[in-house]
């Protein structure tokens, strides 16, 4: 219903700030993390906050150059960012959206090692429109962290081959650290480009107890599944999670990493129900290795098979094997299991050497911990949820934000959790066909929270989507009666540039009247 990048592309030129000295310190008020801009030669247009103040942006233009420069920071304490998440986060939206009105082609992925040791994963295309070139390159780079992302969009129009150079320079620039905690003088610069209601989320400063407490522990590799008891928890401080995976069907959730910082080794793990249960380590750890071995894996040369228990006594199973006909890098792997009643988990650290002593792995199975009986949280089936819609499975994603909806007044945060869910929730459903649903889903949050007007505004998009301009006028004008009671440092939409509202573009009276709607 909503797009973050569409809307900063065809933002006006505002030159909001004339920055000097000449780097500005991109930060939200939602938690740690920066980016440090280089702004000598560009123009800062925008500064804006989105997404209940967990999402900032930074437009710049560089007429030198003919490049387009968006920064993003997003800091949200409920997902584990990885690398697939953040880059769909943006460039998959912007993908399914460009595509309903244009053509792209040399789409491209990729990655850049920049300086700082960091890898920024890239993404790109050209975009054409009515099959008639308009020379627009457009390249995308993501960092991911825990609970941030850090994203660059460059874009070039009379884009001509054998002009990639030009975006080199500001690529190799990109500065991110994912542990920076804000100062206040960061916040006060923040409110100075931003508008007053946004400005609003920066005043009270950077939470430095809260940072302290999210960034001393390192990165944690956390599963549970969304409608089954246990949870499993294991410290990983070198480790930095690549990509998360989600069963629809609720029964299966893994996470990829890499020790970036010492070995180079992946850890990939799973949690999932065995069909039939394995009540033991042992029993999973067999049971796994047998059905592989008669599904036809005999690329293994196992070195031994033992058992061990972690520092909380939970039992392990693990496997030392090496792999005959595996690239150098992923030769050796040691592999182990941990089980309770019906639930099994499985991790992979797979090296290019032998893993022996005090590597990496033996830190995991030091510090895991498995508690079966505790029931998922709001946090837990709202993460798993996003997973799955992340993965392009909105029908299967829906049912999940709303089971997370019933849990949201117990979360840390209700209210911010409550109305963040409800708007997942919705368009979830909304992109799955059921505008019904989706309608019921705001219809029911409007009885609770009656004042806040995304939901009046989502009730809009579903009207729209239906062609009924009446009820579309109605719930608009509900959603900007009521816009003053957005969250700091979030605003509503641009109705003129919402893909829902468009579809009622032809009815004069009714686009007058969104023409007219006061600018947020």
């Amino acid at each position: 219903m909503r797009n973050l990048l569409l809307r900063l592309l065809a933002l006006p030129a505002l030159s909001l700030v004339a920055q000097n000295p000449p780097t500005f310190r991109l930060v939200t008020p939602s938690g740690p993390g920066s980016i440090t801009i280089n702004i000598t030669g560009w123009t800062v247009e925008r500064v804006t906050l989105y997404d209940h103040g967990t999402r900032a942006v930074i437009l710049l233009t560089n007429p030198s150059l003919g490049i387009i420069a968006s920064y993003i920071l997003s800091n949200d304490e409920t997902f584990d960012y990885n690398k697939e998440s953040c880059k769909n986060d943006v460039l998959g939206t912007v993908v399914r959206d460009v595509l309903k009105t244009a053509t792209l082609r040399n789409k491209q992925n990729g990655s850049r090692l920049l300086s700082t040791g960091q890898t920024l994963d890239m993404g790109s295309y050209l975009l054409v429109k009515n099959e008639e070139l308009i020379d627009q390159q457009n390249v995308f780079g993501f960092i991911s962290h825990n609970h941030t992302c850090a994203e660059i969009h460059l874009s070039r129009t009379h884009f001509k081959a054998g002009e990639d150079h030009l975006f080199d320079a500001t690529l190799d620039s990109f500065r991110f650290d994912p542990a920076d905690i804000p100062t206040p003088s960061d916040y006060q610069a923040m409110t100075a480009v931003l508008p007053p209601a946004m400005a609003a989320a920066y005043h009270n400063g950077p939470s430095s107890t809260r940072v302290k407490e999210e960034t001393s522990a390192g990165q944690s590799l956390t599963f549970a599944l969304p409608g089954h008891p246990g949870y499993v928890h294991m410290d990983a401080p070198n480790f930095v999670i690549t990509e998360l995976s989600a069963k629809p069907d609720g029964s299966e959730f893994g996470i990829r990493a890499q020790d970036r910082d010492i070995s180079g080794a992946e850890a990939l793990g799973f949690l999932f129900l065995p069909s039939p249960a394995q009540p033991t380590a042992t029993a999973c750890r067999d049971w796994m290795l047998r059905s592989e071995k008669s599904d036809g894996v005999t690329n293994r040369k196992i070195v031994k098979t033992y058992e061990t228990s972690s520092e909380s006594g939970v039992p392990i199973a693990l496997v030392d094997y090496e792999q005959t006909k595996a690239p150098p890098s992923s030769r050796f792997v040691r592999r182990f299991f941990a089980a309770s009643h019906d639930l099994c988990l499985d991790v992979s650290v797979i090296a290019s050497s032998p893993l022996m002593g005090s590597t990496p792995e033996a830190d995991l199975t030091k510090t895991l911990t498995f508690d079966a009986s505790l029931t998922p949280n709001f946090a837990s089936i709202f993460r798993y949820a996003t997973v799955v819609f992340d993965h392009h499975d909105p029908s299967a994603a829906a049912p999940l934000y709303e089971k997370a909806l019933a849990l949201a007044d117990s979360a840390a945060d209700p209210i911010h959790s409550r109305r963040r869910v409800t708007d997942q929730a919705s368009m979830a459903y909304g992109m799955a066909g059921n505008l019904a649903k989706s309608r019921a889903i705001n219809q029911a949050a409007i009885l609770k929270d009656p004042d806040y007007p995304l939901y009046y505004y989502n009730l809009a998009c579903a009207d729209a989507e239906s062609g009924n301009a009446v009820e579309a006028r109605a719930h608009l004008q509900q959603a900007f009666d009521r816009r003053a009671n957005t969250l700091p440092g979030e605003h509503l939409p641009d109705p003129t540039r919402d893909d829902s509202l468009l579809k009622l573009k032809k009815d004069k009276d009714f686009w007058s009247f969104v023409q007219a709607l006061p600018k947020s």
